[in-house]
C-alpha cells in the first residue's frame, strides 16, 4: 500500500465509564469507515480514562475495572471487521492477580488482535507517579498490519529514543505514541507542545519515519493539553491538532514518499549495531 490514512481522535474518555468509552470509539470506527480511513489511533488509556489509580488500589476495584475491560474489547475488535477499520487502543491490562497492570496499546484488525505493547518507559518525575501504579513493559513492539509496519509506543516512551531506534530497525515505517500528557497551568500549553514537537520530529527525522502523536484533551479531571500531531520522515509536521480542545483529524500517510527519503538518507541501513554490543 503505497498510501493510507490515519485518524487521530483526540478525545477525553469518561475516567472508568469503560462501556461509555467503547460505545464512542465503536462511533469512530463507523465514521472512519464510512470515510475509508485505516487506521482509528486514540490517546493513551482511553477505554478505562488515565486517572484510575484510587480505583485499582482495592482488589475489588481492579476486578471491577478488568471485567469491564475484557467485555469491552472483543466488541471493538469484532467492530474492526464490520467498519473495515483497525484501531490502535490502549487500556490496562490485568496480567496477574494482584500484580500492578501494564499500561497497553492493542492493535485489531479485521476482527482480531495483531500485536499488543506493554508501556516501557513509566513517567516517575513532574507530575507523573506511574511507576506506583503500574508495572513496566519489556518489549519493543511492531505489528504488521494491513496499511504498515506500525512502531507502538505510549507516551513516555517518546521521551527514550533507543525504543524508536530500535522500532525502526525492526522495520517500522509509522511510530505510533498514543499519550495522555498533561500541564499544570495552561499557560504551559504552548511551551510543553514545542519540547514534545522536538521529540516527534527529531525521532521522525533521524529515523526516517512517520511520527503519530495522538494526545488526549478537555478532560475536567487534569489539564490534557492535545496538540496531537503527526512528522513525516523529513522531520516535518504535516498535521497538527488544537491545544486543550477535542478533535478528531484525517491525515494521509505516503510510504512512496517515505520509501524516497530512505533511498536519499538510507541512515537505518547504514546502522552498525555491532559496534554497541560491548556496552551492553
Amino acid at each position: 500500500m503505497e498510501s493510507f490514512t490515519i485518524t487521530l481522535a483526540q478525545v477525553a474518555p469518561v475516567v472508568l465509564d469503560v462501556e461509555k468509552n467503547m460505545k464512542r470509539a465503536l462511533s469512530l470506527l463507523d465514521d472512519c469507515g464510512k470515510r475509508g480511513s485505516s487506521i482509528l489511533v486514540l490517546p493513551e488509556l482511553y477505554l478505562s480514562g488515565y486517572e484510575i489509580k484510587e480505583a485499582i488500589s482495592t482488589e475489588a476495584g481492579a476486578e471491577r475495572l478488568e471485567r469491564n475491560v475484557n467485555a469491552a474489547l472483543p466488541l471493538i475488535a469484532e467492530k474492526t471487521r464490520d467498519s473495515k477499520c483497525d484501531i490502535l487502543i490502549s487500556y490496562p491490562l490485568f496480567e496477574q492477580p494482584g500484580k500492578r497492570p501494564y499500561i497497553a496499546l492493542e492493535y485489531f484488525s479485521g476482527g482480531k488482535s495483531l500485536a499488543l505493547h506493554r508501556k516501557i518507559n513509566l513517567c516517575n518525575y513532574a507530575q507523573y507517579t506511574e511507576h506506583l501504579t503500574f508495572s513496566e513493559g519489556d518489549e519493543v513492539t511492531v505489528a504488521e498490519t494491513p496499511a504498515c509496519k506500525a512502531g507502538m509506543f505510549v507516551c513516555e516512551d517518546l521521551w527514550h529514543m533507543t525504543n524508536a531506534i530500535f522500532a525502526a530497525k525492526l522495520g517500522a515505517e509509522v511510530i505510533f505514541y498514543p499519550s495522555a500528557a498533561t500541564v499544570l497551568d495552561r499557560a504551559e500549553g504552548e511551551q510543553c507542545l514545542s519540547n514534545w514537537k522536538k521529540l516527534t520530529q527529531g525521532t521522525a527525522f533521524s529515523q526516517t519515519s512517520y511520527v503519530v502523536c495522538c494526545n488526549q484533551a478537555a478532560s475536567p479531571a487534569s489539564i490534557y493539553f492535545g496538540g496531537s500531531h503527526v512528522v513525516d520522515p523529513n522531520g516535518d509536521v504535516v498535521a497538527q491538532l488544537p491545544l486543550f480542545e477535542e478533535a478528531v483529524m484525517d491525515v494521509d500517510i505516503d510510504l512512496d514518499y517515505l520509501n524516497r527519503i530512505r533511498g536519499k538518507r538510507p541512515l537505518l541501513k547504514n546502522e552498525r549495531f555491532e559496534v554497541y554490543r560491548k556496552y551492553m
